[in-house]
């Protein structure tokens, strides 16, 4: 059983908005951290420039069953199936199984990310 995850976005600011979509797939760990997706942060700290990665998506898959496997991420994502984003979800373990892909989106308003998750054999 392998996990696959495909990576796009959304922006309520444009009305033709294409995301960019990349998909991959993962062994599947136990306790192993994956680092999906990170982005460069540049601020100022003490009158010097800082640069550093931010995490936007990273998780731990914490078990693994025959159809199932659970994962706890280590940011909050909202995981609404009416296409909905819970902007006060504090929600961070999720079940991925073979009947269904779980899609999370970042809990954000204007524009974010998206990842759907899906098991395969």
């Amino acid at each position: 059983m392998r996990l696959k995850i495909l990576e796009s976005s959304w922006s309520g600011w444009l009305v033709d908005y294409k995301p960019k979509e990349t998909e991959k797939e993962y062994d599947i760990k136990l306790n192993e951290k994956y680092v999906i997706k990170t982005v460069k942060q540049s601020y100022v700290k003490d009158n010097k420039c800082v640069e550093e990665e931010e995490e936007i998506f990273s998780f731990k898959i914490i078990e693994i069953n025959n159809c199932s496997i659970k994962i706890q991420t280590f940011q909050s994502f909202s995981d609404n199936d009416d296409n909905t984003v819970n902007l006060l979800s504090d929600k961070k373990e999720f079940i991925v199984t073979n009947e269904k892909p779980l899609k999370l989106t970042t809990p954000t308003m204007d524009a974010g990310e998206i990842f759907i998750l899906s098991l395969i054999k």
